[in-house]
């Protein structure tokens, strides 16, 4: 995963940023059952948004983790007629 770069911009709260999941779901797309993925962050705001506005929002994925996963478990199986 690439480093991320404290020396970049910093967020004001006032910069429009924009989510692309795709190439994470072509990462799940392509894993084996029993396979680990490893998630990071690595936008410049990232740090600043997360500590210095306390928004947490890495730590509470982290604690949220295995719920989020069960429920997207459900969804994949009920789309995909899997039981």
């Amino acid at each position: 995963m690439p480093v991320m770069n404290r020396q970049g911009q910093k967020y004001t709260g006032k910069q429009i940023y924009f989510y692309d999941e795709r190439p994470i779901e072509a990462v799940i797309a392509t894993m084996v059952p029993g396979e680990t993925l490893y998630i990071g962050y690595t936008a410049t705001y990232a740090w600043d948004v997360n500590y210095r506005f306390e928004y947490l929002f890495v730590d509470l994925a982290a604690q949220q983790w295995p719920q989020i996963v069960k429920a997207v478990e459900s969804e994949v199986i009920q789309k995909r007629g899997l039981r």
